[in-house]
């Protein structure tokens, strides 16, 4: 049972890895010209201002090798625990970054919110688990 539960919880963290890994490649490759798929009221202005692209492209670089550690933490989720609490911890820090934006400027498009949501409600519910699983399997082990 123990195992069965580490194994989904696996599967579940590499497939939500592969989030960050293609919206980060996207941004990367289109630069801030994804603000005019996305929906964003800056849309083609933004892709001719070379800071705003700049920036895009970097975050973009940055949040595809979040998702890279998020899925080598997953494959080994004893031995990369704290680095996979860390990551689960920044999602975290990024949806209440997110949540004062709304506060601040106004709710984003739809998929934002739903990311809004996952960093707030399903990596803390993520993290619990593993937590729990890990807490199991170590008083398994006495």
């Amino acid at each position: 049972m123990e195992r069965n539960a580490m194994n989904l919880l696996k599967a579940a963290i590499m497939a939500l890895a592969a989030v960050p890994m293609l919206t980060g490649a996207m941004d990367v490759i289109l630069g801030a010209s994804i603000f005019s798929i996305s929906g964003s009221a800056l849309g083609e202005a933004a892709s001719k201002d070379p800071v705003v692209d700049s920036q895009v492209r970097f975050w973009g670089a940055i949040w595809f090798s979040f998702g890279i550690m998020l899925f080598i933490a997953a494959r080994d989720l004893r031995a990369h625990a704290l680095w996979f609490r860390i990551l689960c911890a920044g999602l975290f820090l990024g949806g209440v970054g997110r949540l004062i934006s709304a506060f601040a400027a106004g709710l984003p498009p739809a998929p934002l919110m739903i990311a809004t949501l996952v960093e707030l409600v399903v990596m803390p519910l993520i993290a619990l688990w593993h937590s729990k699983t890990l807490v199991r399997r170590q008083t398994e082990l006495r």
